[in-house]
C-alpha cells in the first residue's frame, strides 16, 4: 500500500475516533441538560403549589414574588422556599441522578471521601475572607468594562433583577431569618453548585478537552453565566476558577463546598448587620474600598491556592 494511502487511512480512523469522542460528549451532556431542566421545571411547579395551599398566594403573586418581592415575612419566606427546591433540584438532584443513570460510584467520582483538615478550614476560612474583598476589586472592574449599548441596557436589568432579588433574600428581622438564609444561601446553594459544577462538569470538560486548565475555566464560566448577571460575570467566573483549582489540587469536593458555604454565609452575616455595625453598612451601600485592599486579597488567595497546590497531590483521575 503506498505511503500516502496509510496515512489517509489512519487519518480516517483517528477522525472517527474524535467524532466518537465528540458524541459521547455531546450525549453526556445532553443527559445532564435533560436532569436539570425536568429537575427546574418540577421543582418550581412543587414551589408554586406550595406558595398557593400554604402561603396563599395566587399563581399571578407567586410570580411577582419571585421577580420583586416585598419586604415582608410571608414573602420573603415563600421565596427562601422556591430558592432552595429550585437550586437543590437544578443541580444536586441531576448529578445524583446522572451518576445512577450511567451507574458511576457517588462518593468516588464526586471526591466526597477525603475529608477537611484543621489546617485545611483554616486556610479556607482566611480564603473566604479575603474574597469578599478580591471579588468587590474585580466587580469594579468588570463595571468599568465599555459595553455595546444593548448588551449594557441588557446587563443593567439583569443587574437590577439580582438586586431586588437579593434585597428580598436579605430581609431578616430576626435571628431565625439569619438562620435561614445560611441554610438557603449558604449550604443549599454551596452543596447544589459544587456538585454539579466542580463535582461533575468539571471532570467532564476536562476529559473531553484533554486539558484540566481548560476544562476549569469551562465550567467557571458556565457557572458564572448561569447567574444571568453580566455585571459581576468576571468576579463570578474568578471564584469560579479558584474552586476549580482548589478541588483539583485537594482531590476533595467538600474543600469547594466549604469555601463556597463560607463565601455565601459571610455576605449573609454582612447584610444581617448592616443595621447595627457601621462597617457592614459601608460595605453594603458605599461598595468602595482602596485598590490596595481589593489587590491584596487577591495575592492572599493565590498564597492560599498556592498552599494547596504545593502539599497537597492533585487527584489522579478527574
Amino acid at each position: 500500500m503506498p505511503i500516502f494511502a496509510c496515512n489517509l487511512h489512519i487519518t480516517v480512523i483517528q477522525m472517527e475516533i474524535d467524532w466518537k469522542r465528540a458524541w459521547y460528549f455531546i450525549s453526556q451532556l445532553l443527559s445532564i441538560l435533560g436532569f436539570v431542566f425536568f429537575g427546574m421545571l418540577l421543582s418550581q411547579i412543587l414551589a408554586l403549589y406550595i406558595g398557593q395551599h400554604v402561603f396563599k398566594f395566587d399563581y399571578a403573586q407567586s410570580v411577582a414574588i419571585i421577580s420583586n418581592p416585598a419586604q415582608d415575612v410571608n414573602q420573603v419566606m415563600f421565596l427562601r422556599l422556591f430558592q432552595m427546591l429550585t437550586n437543590f433540584a437544578t443541580f444536586a438532584v441531576p448529578v445524583l441522578i446522572y451518576l445512577r443513570v450511567y451507574k458511576y460510584p457517588i462518593i468516588s467520582t464526586l471526591k466526597l471521601g477525603k475529608l477537611i483538615s484543621p489546617v485545611q478550614l483554616l486556610l479556607i476560612l482566611v480564603f473566604a475572607f479575603a474574597a469578599l474583598f478580591g471579588l468587590s476589586f474585580l466587580g469594579d472592574l468588570n463595571h468599568a468594562i465599555p459595553l455595546p449599548e444593548k448588551l449594557q441596557i441588557a446587563a443593567d436589568q439583569m443587574a437590577e433583577a439580582q438586586q431586588k432579588m437579593i434585597d428580598g433574600l436579605m430581609y431578616m428581622p430576626s435571628v431565625s431569618h439569619l438562620i435561614a438564609n445560611i441554610i438557603v444561601v449558604g449550604l443549599v446553594a454551596a452543596v447544589g453548585e459544587e456538585l454539579m459544577f466542580r463535582g461533575l462538569l468539571q471532570p467532564l470538560f476536562k476529559n473531553w478537552t484533554k486539558n484540566i486548565h481548560l476544562g476549569i475555566l469551562l465550567s467557571a464560566a458556565l457557572f458564572s453565566a448561569i447567574h444571568f448577571d453580566l455585571s459581576n460575570f468576571i468576579p463570578r467566573m474568578a471564584i469560579g476558577v479558584a474552586f476549580g483549582y482548589l478541588f483539583y489540587w485537594s482531590g476533595s469536593l467538600w474543600i469547594t463546598i466549604l469555601a463556597h458555604f463560607l463565601n455565601n454565609s459571610i455576605e449573609v452575616l454582612v447584610y444581617y448587620y448592616q443595621s447595627s455595625n457601621s462597617w457592614c453598612h459601608y460595605f453594603i451601600e458605599v461598595k468602595y474600598f482602596p485598590v490596595t485592599w481589593g489587590l491584596a486579597a487577591i495575592a492572599v488567595i493565590i498564597g492560599i491556592m498556592y498552599v494547596f497546590k504545593m502539599k497537597h497531590l492533585p487527584a489522579k483521575t478527574e
